[in-house]
């Protein structure tokens, strides 16, 4: 049995469950950021689905440009479609949170910096746990 079988076993419930919570807990550093940013115009239901929607757009956007892009611009191609899918995001923070351009590239910077921090404290607090048993 390999590391994952633990995983494969689990009730569909409890993995719908577990995505929903970990939904939760990634979109709070987006909520974060857009309370900074936005002020009064950022919930953490307009995160959620920022957090939601981003990554689908991103991942659409990457996809659509490498394969659009790549007889243009050849060997740049990785880099442009990778500039344009996080313009694209930037765009769904700009639309979800209603800023500007200027304030949507902010909150993305924003919680990436405090998605790195809560990841780590995270971490740390796992870490102790596992310390004191």
């Amino acid at each position: 049995m390999g590391p994952f079988a633990m995983f494969i076993a689990l009730p569909p419930a409890y993995m719908v469950l577990m995505a929903v919570i970990v939904w939760f807990i990634s979109s709070i550093p987006v909520y974060l950021a857009a309370k900074m940013v936005a002020g009064s115009r950022a919930s953490i239901g307009k995160a959620m689905i920022a957090t939601l929607v981003g990554p689908i757009v991103f991942g659409l956007t990457l996809a659509l440009s490498n394969s659009l892009f790549g007889l243009l611009f050849g060997f740049f191609t990785p880099v442009i479609a990778l500039i344009a899918a996080f313009l694209m995001w930037v765009a769904t923070y700009k639309v979800v949170f209603d800023v500007g351009w200027l304030g949507g590239f902010a909150i993305a910077l924003l919680s990436a910096a405090l998605f790195i921090v809560l990841m780590t404290l995270l971490t740390l607090l796992a870490h102790m746990t596992f310390i004191a048993v």
